[in-house]
């Protein structure tokens, strides 16, 4: 995940070009992004509690939350590959 950010930044510090004074992220975005990786860790091993024990429940919730994350972190890059404001 952490180089998925590193190649999303570099395209997008590659692409934008900013007047003196702007900020390419606003500091309450990483906040959010930071509570939102929280709570979305934390309701990976609440579900785990409700489900039906299953020995493929885990690794597949990894994985499909480790993807999730990986185009999460990519989606600024993306936006601005598309022109999207």
């Amino acid at each position: 995940m952490l180089l998925g950010g590193i190649i999303a930044l570099g395209v997008i510090a590659a692409m934008v070009t900013l007047k003196p004074g702007e900020d390419l992220v606003e500091p309450f975005v990483v906040l959010g992004f930071g509570m939102l990786c929280n709570i979305g860790y934390t309701l990976g091993w609440i579900t785990e509690i409700f489900v039906k024990k299953s020995k493929t429940y885990g690794p597949t919730m990894f994985k499909v939350g480790l993807l999730f994350s990986l185009v999460v972190v990519s989606l600024p890059a993306i936006a601005h590959l598309i022109n999207i404001p």
